[in-house]
């Protein structure tokens, strides 16, 4: 019995000392197909053409997104001047490829971009232009000069959605032509898509996060989507007085549309046209009335000094997060611009 026990006990010794050495083996590939991986982006090299004269660019933003994204902590970073010879050279480099990058900063990442594990997918992609030997992160993200105070929103303004998630910042005006583009205003987006300025498959944003905020649970959103209105001129504050009001009855959405899907919308509106508008969405006359003639004038006058003393000019402008921009962005772009801080928040 007792060399039966032991045969047996050396037969199960030698079972456990084989799966012991293959479990090696085993976790050794593993451990030398990401310590591969991690050599294959060990080269990667990030090249910021910058400008010491901007006083409020900020790369340093957009390195740390970089880094989230990337999975990459240590991301080799070398700065160059917007005027050196050797920004010069890669500029040239890049109209090329018909980029034409006459502002700064300029993020150009190295061609190991392609050993990362996530290159072949779509939205990755869409982050990167291929410029010859670099990948240029999309200037739809980096063409804008901001400031940390462009991002102190005032009170004033317009708010639906999830208060903690990512804010998303809207300022724009219903008689400006490429924020009727970024609102999907059928007519503008068709002439927009004639003349080549958007392509033909372009997603306009704002409907797709004002119809989330409207049939989604507030807290199940990801963001909080601000609206504030920037006139541009006294007849243009009628419409956005018309939409204050609607929002005071919990109707912004529905007005906003109203006015966007308006072919006839124009700023010899007067304030019945808008009255007919509120009527027909259900809000009530008495109190949309009110508002118009008193909230609305004190709402109208606290965002135009908002707008005055940050020298916004430009419309319109969308704040994702830490993301200012003036472009023109599609729905795919505000997406990845909405995962990009939703992954920041997330790593800290």
């Amino acid at each position: 019995i007792l060399r039966t026990i032991a045969i047996v006990s050396g037969i199960i010794f030698l079972i456990l000392l084989l799966i012991f050495v293959f479990s090696q083996d085993r976790n050794n590939n593993i451990l030398d197909e990401v310590q591969n991986e991690e050599l294959l982006l060990e080269n990667l090299e990030v090249i910021v053409i910058t400008n010491s004269n901007c006083e409020f660019c900020q790369e340093d933003l957009v390195i740390r997104d970089l880094q989230v994204l990337l999975n990459q902590s240590n991301l080799t970073i070398r700065e160059i001047e917007f005027d050196s010879l050797e920004a010069q050279q890669l500029k040239e480099a890049l109209l090329e490829n018909t980029l034409n990058f006459d502002f700064s900063p300029i993020f150009m990442i190295t061609k190991e971009l392609e050993a990362h594990q996530l290159f072949n997918d779509s939205q990755f992609q869409a982050l990167f232009i291929q410029a010859n030997e670099y990948y240029v992160l999309n200037p739809q993200i980096t063409q804008i000069k901001y400031t940390d105070e462009l991002l102190m929103l005032p009170n004033e303004k317009i708010s639906i959605g999830n208060p903690q998630g990512v804010q998303i910042t809207y300022i724009s005006d219903y008689f400006c032509t490429r924020c009727n583009i970024m609102e999907g205003k059928p007519e503008i987006v068709e002439q927009a898509q004639s003349q080549g300025i958007i392509p033909s498959n372009f997603s306009a944003p704002i409907p797709q996060l004002l119809l989330s905020s409207l049939y989604a649970n507030m807290s199940d959103l990801s963001f909080e989507f601000n609206f504030i209105p920037a006139p541009v001129n006294e007849n243009s504050t009628k419409a956005h007085k018309a939409v204050f009001c609607a929002a005071e009855q919990n109707s912004f959405v529905q007005m906003h549309a109203t006015l966007i899907n308006d072919n006839n919308l124009n700023l010899n509106y007067t304030y019945n046209d808008y009255l007919t508008h509120a009527l027909t969405i259900g809000l009530n006359e008495s109190n949309f009335e009110s508002c118009y003639n008193n909230e609305a004038e004190e709402y109208i006058s606290a965002t135009e000094e908002y707008l005055v003393e940050m020298g916004i000019s430009s419309l319109p402008i969308t704040i994702v997060g830490h993301y200012p921009s003036t472009e023109i962005i599609d729905s795919q772009t505000m997406a990845l611009l909405l995962q990009s801080e939703l992954n920041t928040t997330s790593q800290n």
